[in-house]
């Protein structure tokens, strides 16, 4: 029987993107280093516990549940619970998410990009943002939370209003990329009531 732990604890997300699963139910793949390079998992054959340690919300925008699931012999999926990149960019902040009795929405950099801000919130958070969708908007009367590498040492917020603080996050990113060779962030808006 083997067991795919999902947790949500903070470790590299495209550990899970290397995976390769083999016709016949085996897993094997690369891991990524701390300097940026790549290791090789050992097989683990028919038989065996897989855990995908996961950075970020497997609950929300990702596939590491249904990697787990294209496991043929997998039995049994363990998610454990940890700190969603939500929580830890909120926490960052020292913000509460939503104004009291008031919706969020959470939605990713593409969505926004395309659709504008969506009618019936004053907040939204964004992930999965390939690029920075914050300046298709119209930045009047917005605030922008920021944080990228969240829960790690490397770790990075920016807040203000969007006009004054959007082209800074856009340089600070273009260069914690470079940096580092990858980015993961994600972001608040809130407007003011209308």
């Amino acid at each position: 029987m083997a067991i795919a732990r999902v947790s949500l604890n903070l470790t590299c997300r495209s550990a899970t993107r290397a995976l390769r699963i083999t016709e016949a139910g085996s897993i094997n793949g690369t891991m990524p280093s701390p300097q940026h390079g790549r290791r090789r998992l050992p097989p683990i054959g028919k038989e065996g516990r897989v855990a995908l340690l996961i950075w970020g919300d497997p609950s929300l925008y990702d596939s590491s549940l249904r990697i787990a699931r294209r496991i043929d012999s997998l039995t049994e999926i363990e998610v454990i619970p940890g700190i969603t990149a939500i929580q830890a960019l909120c926490a960052a902040h020292k913000l509460p998410l939503n104004e009291i009795g008031e919706p969020f929405l959470v939605t990713t950099g593409r969505r926004l990009r395309e659709s504008d801000w969506p009618s019936g919130v004053d907040t939204i958070v964004v992930m999965l943002d390939g690029g920075t969708a914050f300046q298709s908007l119209d930045p009047t009367g917005i605030q922008i939370w920021w944080g990228a590498y969240l829960g790690m040492p490397d770790q990075i917020i920016k807040s203000g209003p969007l006009a004054e603080v959007g082209p800074q996050i856009v340089e600070i990113r273009r260069d914690a990329r470079e940096r580092h060779g990858w980015i993961m962030d994600s972001y608040i808006l809130k407007r003011a009531s209308r």
